[in-house]
């Protein structure tokens, strides 16, 4: 089925449930919010000034992402494409290590029993995929939005997000690493939302700094997981925003077992955590590349409803995200841009990332596995 018959079959089924559930209702003051966000998406590019305390190594990181904006935006997309394949194809040869992990991974989902040669060939294409998505996010801070808007198309319907945004507790998008991520999620920002992406560090400080630049060049709100980043992330979506997480690597090292295409590991519950503590409903939305062109799919929202057993309820909505995870996944596994291990072959030791003690750890992110990390072990008798 084509991504146009798709959304045609989608909005019609969105048409009929308006129908029964009647108008939607969204707050004047957020209406005239999104109005004035969209107004901003086809003003020319102007570039911001830094802004004050940046150390020398911020400032040159944010001016070589600006250069690298201007390049690729102006070499014929095509041939940035075929630079992109190279640089991939050199890095899988000389990466013996996350060359390993990608195939590992691969080899979850298309079972223990997948052709070698088929799993190197998948890898090599998801080492293109991630160089051309990294291409794809340089050129975000240029590209003008309408170009951008026209290079992805929208599966779905937006009015469930406008109708649960409406009722004033936000909306908490989860994705995975498939697709261009992070160019086709910056539909949301030019949808006129307030958003903030919650980010983890897995790359020198150096890059990171670039990365994050571009990522929210479109106008994302970037926060670390932190105790301060996650009050703001639950002020946000108490004020009618919306966050973004990535739920199919457990980066802090602190998340819950959960059984991924078959296999035993741990994932990241945060967003699980906060849609019971605020009450926000789930919005999974998944990114994937069709040659030049990408798809971005919003599935309907869905609400964690709390039973009085706070595990069952964060594994029963953790399972549901991790469901539909495994289905997107196994349409096009090569652009699944995993690059570290999801299923280690032994468990890393887990990072404090609250302070010992902290309530915060146990009710929203991670139980209590930071927090007994974190204890001095007992001496010996």
């Amino acid at each position: 089925m084509t991504p146009g018959c798709q959304m045609s079959v989608v909005e019609r089924t969105a048409r009929e449930r308006r129908a029964a559930n009647g108008p939607r209702v969204v707050p004047a003051e957020l209406r005239r919010a999104n109005a004035a966000r969209r107004a901003e998406r086809f003003k020319p590019y102007e570039r911001t000034p830094a802004p004050r305390g940046l150390t020398t190594k911020q400032w040159l990181s944010r001016n070589l992402a600006e250069f690298a904006s201007l390049v690729t935006t102006t070499v014929p997309l095509g041939i940035g494409y075929w630079f992109a394949d190279r640089f991939a194809d050199l890095f899988y040869r000389f990466s013996p290590g996350y060359r390993g992990n990608v195939i590992d991974n691969l080899r979850r989902v298309l079972g223990d029993d997948a052709d070698l040669d088929l799993l190197r060939a998948k890898a090599r294409q998801t080492f293109r995929y991630s160089a051309r998505n990294f291409y794809d996010l340089m050129r975000v801070r240029r590209l003008p939005a309408a170009a951008l808007e026209r290079s992805v198309q929208v599966i779905g319907s937006w009015e469930p997000v406008e109708r649960a945004i409406g009722r004033g507790k936000g909306v908490i998008f989860v994705t995975g690493h498939l697709g261009a991520f992070d160019f086709a999620g910056q539909m949301i920002p030019l949808r006129g939302y307030h958003s903030v992406l919650v980010t983890v560090r897995t790359v020198s400080e150096f890059i990171h700094e670039g990365v994050t630049y571009l990522r929210a060049s479109k106008g994302f709100d970037l926060e670390e997981a932190t105790p301060g980043g996650l009050r703001r992330l639950m002020r946000a979506l108490r004020q009618g925003g919306t966050i973004g997480l990535a739920t199919d690597r457990d980066f802090v090292r602190n998340g819950v077992p959960v059984r991924f295409f078959g296999h035993e590991t741990t994932l990241p519950a945060g967003a699980v955590r906060l849609a019971l503590e605020t009450g926000a409903p789930i919005v999974v939305m998944i990114s994937r590349r069709h040659r030049h062109r990408h798809t971005f799919t919003l599935e309907e929202p869905f609400w964690v409803e709390k039973s009085g057993d706070l595990d069952a309820d964060i594994r029963r909505g953790l399972e549901r995200v991790v469901g539909r995870l495994e289905q997107h996944i196994r349409v096009a596994p090569e652009q699944w841009v995993m690059f570290q291990r999801v299923w280690p072959a032994a468990p890393p030791p887990p990072i404090a990332v609250f302070p010992v003690g902290s309530p915060l750890e146990g009710r929203v992110l991670g139980g209590e596995t930071s927090s007994k990390a974190a204890e001095p072990k007992p001496p010996p008798p």
